[in-house]
């Protein structure tokens, strides 16, 4: 997909009434089909992260629509934003994706009225199970690199529904197939599931040439992951008071049913929570190096070699996805909440602290063992993913996710995604990033990737066309409108038109260059102030300029 125009009409966090932002003209041509990624550059407070949560929020209420998700947990005429436009392009499906395939979609919400949908330019219909779907992307994936709770909050509530459905289908006999959300928020333990469906479905080397993973052992020195293990809990029905005893599934959790006549038939289920995921749990098994059941707890171990990437691909039908979402289910089933009043605490929150809304459970699946190999001095040594530093980890969460949703129409949000990074890093990152998806063959007209940075390394590999400027209490405008050349411009001359810092050291040192500026007006050894001053503060523009006063005033003398 790729985004045109996102209006709103109420003010929505620090976003002010009637905020609008272009991301580009509503003109089909080959630009599309290049890595351009939008990046939002902005003080703090600016709001730059704000559109990332409306964008979330706005995909997450359509999708409950067409969905047609349990009404007490949303209200298909009142969203937040409640009134908005939202325009951009989408192919109907992620096989037919070239220029031609391209749908303009307008979608507007009034306030407290359902959205409508217009498709090239036709009548605006209501969106609704049977209308609308097939132009929604197929996935919306938002990451951070810190806690943000309000971006983060659609992404809890539809893994509350994907539990939910998934109990549905358990209860109805249906066979589950893949998750049937398109939200998905990257988080500590997702990004675990990322990191392994990369390092099994993309190669470090191929015939004898780079394979799209060589970026990672050049800039981190990954070269594979050694072994880790997958624990799957089936425990549920030891832990729901009363399950045992009644053999009760959870289906007061996936529909209000008090006034069904059939209800205690529809309550019995003989069966495991995790019984519907049988078929894909098997084929893990057979991947496994070795594996341990006892009761319903299962452990599968895997010792990785080139065998154990074939098996895993060819289970898998050869598609990181296919692989990944089976984590992604297991992940939101860890999201279980018993009753109602829980789960509509959180589906009503406006994005404050719902962490506590969310009883903790024992797990029905989760990573152990994760020791992945790094070069060390040209030798291999194995360790701990947590061992990894937080950049080297924040690096491959992102890396990862790009690679993984190949041939997805995606709309990726990455909520400052280099703050750990060091300023080599920084400055590589955007190049990086293009050169190992150009690798992997993605097809780049069928996401949009927006990322929030407050680094200038990134702001100068992108377009100016593609910065976006904020400025708190003013519609945001692109670098290009605002007569900023962004592209391989200095970090320097990008920090002060952007960020409006004109020094190019910090305030306490600055301090330090000014008392000297004053002691110089006052004294005869200027000479001597000078050795001073370079003996205690580095090199920098400032201190150059102000040696120069000095000298200046000397050769006068």
């Amino acid at each position: 997909m790729k985004l045109i125009r996102l209006k709103i009409a109420d003010s929505f966090r620090s976003l002010k009434n009637d905020f609008e932002l272009n991301f580009r003209e509503p003109v089909i041509n080959e630009s599309l089909l290049d890595f351009h990624p939008f990046c939002f550059a902005g003080l703090n407070g600016s709001g730059k992260s704000n559109v990332l949560e409306a964008l979330s929020n706005i995909f997450y209420h359509l999708e409950c629509i067409v969905n047609d998700y349990p009404v007490f947990a949303y209200d298909p005429k009142e969203s937040n934003p409640d009134s908005f436009e939202l325009e951009y392009f989408i192919t109907s499906e992620s096989l037919n994706s070239d220029l031609e395939s391209l749908n303009h979609i307008s979608i507007k919400k009034e306030k407290g009225q359902a959205p409508l949908m217009s498709i090239n330019g036709n009548g605006f219909l209501t969106i609704s199970k049977s209308f609308g779907s097939s132009f929604i992307p197929d996935l919306i994936v938002a990451y951070s690199s810190g806690e943000n709770e309000t971006l983060s909050l659609p992404y809890i509530k539809m893994k509350l529904f994907q539990y939910d459905q998934y109990l549905e289908d358990l209860r109805d006999r249906v066979e589950f197939k893949k998750p049937k959300s398109s939200l998905l928020y990257i988080d500590y333990e997702m990004s675990q599931a990322v990191l392994l469906t990369i390092l099994m479905f993309f190669d470090f080397e191929k015939d004898g040439k780079s394979g799209v993973l060589s970026t990672l052992e050049e800039e981190i020195k990954i070269s594979g992951i050694q072994q880790f293990t997958i624990n799957i809990n089936n425990h549920w029905q030891k832990i729901v008071p009363r399950a045992e005893e009644n053999n009760l599934i959870e289906v007061e959790t996936i529909l209000k049913i008090e006034n069904d006549e059939d209800t205690e038939n529809r309550k019995v289920y003989l069966g495991r929570v995790l019984d519907n995921l049988d078929s894909l749990i098997n084929k893990l098994k057979e991947c496994a190096t070795c594996s341990y059941t006892k009761d319903n707890y299962l452990s599968l171990d895997f010792f990785v070699d080139k065998n154990t990437i074939s098996l895993i691909r060819k289970k898998f039908e050869n598609d990181p996805y296919t692989f990944f979402s089976l984590f992604q289910t297991l992940h939101s089933l860890n999201e279980r909440v018993e009753e109602n009043v829980y789960k509509e605490e959180v589906y009503n929150s406006k994005g404050y602290y719902t962490d506590y809304k969310r009883p903790e459970y024992v797990q029905f699946f989760y990573f152990t063992n994760y020791h992945i190999k790094q070069l060390d001095e040209k030798k291999t040594r194995n360790l701990l993913l947590r061992q990894l530093s937080d950049g080297e980890q924040q690096f491959l969460h992102t890396l990862g996710i790009c690679l993984m949703l190949q041939n997805k129409r995606t709309l990726l949000l990455l909520d400052e995604p280099e703050t750990h990074f060091n300023p080599e890093w920084r400055s590589k990152f955007i190049n990086i990033l293009r050169k190992t998806l150009h690798a992997g063959n993605d097809n780049f007209l069928l996401k949009d990737i927006i990322l929030t940075s407050h680094s200038p390394f990134i702001i100068s590999d992108c377009f100016p066309d593609k910065v976006i400027v904020f400025e708190k209490g003013k519609q945001p405008q692109n670098a290009q409108e605002k007569d900023i050349d962004t592209f391989g411009t200095s970090v320097n001359i990008l920090t002060n038109k952007i960020f409006k810092r004109k020094n190019t050291i910090g305030e306490y040192s600055l301090e330090k260059l000014n008392n000297y500026r004053k002691r110089f007006l006052e004294t005869d050894d200027l000479e001597g102030l000078i050795d001073e001053l370079n003996l205690e503060l580095g090199d920098s523009i400032e201190k150059v300029l102000l040696i120069k006063e000095m000298t200046d005033l000397i050769n006068k003398r």
